[in-house]
């Protein structure tokens, strides 16, 4: 699959979390959402005098990553399917963070109250944050693995054929 095929193919399977993706699809998605990032940042850097900062707006990147969300996560699925995994082991990713958003807050606000030391919030936030790593990082391994050839509990095979293909 060639980089503007791939990108056409994710808007195109814009919340389609069924079927398979192979790792050209998804790898040319993350490199074009990559390059949009860079140019909103530029923009908006240049829009707002220079002065963006994580406290400031940066609207162009915000409306990038609206427009982002849904089609990367559903080629992430579908990435995933094409290595045998369920799809459902990303949603636990963003389950741990919201995990951890919640230990985070519950604990800062035991620290405000003086009932927790913040080395020990430290600690479970650290601990948690270790996990979240570790299951970001097996993701990530999952999405550099060579799809399954031929069909899998997830659909046919992208290529068709079982063809080797570069970077496929």
């Amino acid at each position: 699959m060639e980089f503007g095929q791939a990108i056409a193919s994710c808007f195109r399977k814009y919340v389609t979390f069924r079927g398979r993706a192979p790792r050209s699809e998804y790898w040319f998605f993350v490199l074009f959402m990559f390059l949009v990032y860079f140019a909103t940042g530029i923009l908006d850097s240049v829009l707002m005098g220079g002065q963006t900062t994580p406290e400031k707006l940066s609207p162009l990147t915000t409306i990038a990553w609206l427009v982002f969300f849904l089609p990367s996560l559903a080629v992430l699925v579908r990435r995933v399917h094409d290595t045998g995994w369920s799809g459902w082991i990303v949603g636990g990713l963003y389950i741990l963070l919201l995990v951890v958003g919640f230990v985070l807050g519950i604990g800062v606000g035991m620290q405000a109250e003086g009932n927790l030391a913040a080395k020990e919030l430290y600690g479970v936030v650290g601990l948690l944050g270790l996990v979240v790593l570790a299951y970001g990082i097996f993701i990530f391994v999952l999405t550099l693995l060579k799809g399954h050839d031929g069909p899998n509990r997830y659909g046919p095979d992208p290529f068709g054929t079982g063809d080797a293909e570069v970077f496929r």
